[in-house]
């Protein structure tokens, strides 16, 4: 299972390539809501509306030629055996 560490990174991927200008303590918010509603996508085994935008995004910047977005969205993917 993906860890807060591995949402850590997505949230720092974010606030590079979306422009989120998060502060630090924004960053570790983000990750930790992000890594809990991972979580809850998981128990109910279904993504949740957030889960899915933020897998559209991914894939946004995937087909853009993104490597890192590719490398992150198919670790969620795996997570929901949707690879």
């Amino acid at each position: 299972m993906l860890d807060l560490n591995f949402f850590k990174k997505l949230a720092s991927y974010s606030n590079d390539h979306w422009r989120c200008k998060m502060t630090e303590q924004e960053l570790n918010d983000s990750s930790m809501e992000m890594f809990q509603e991972f979580t809850r996508s998981k128990r109910r085994g279904k993504l949740s509306e957030d889960m899915t935008v933020l897998i559209q995004n991914l894939k946004e910047d995937s087909e853009n030629g993104g490597t890192e977005s590719k490398e992150l969205l198919d670790l969620i993917l795996k997570e929901f055996e949707v690879v």
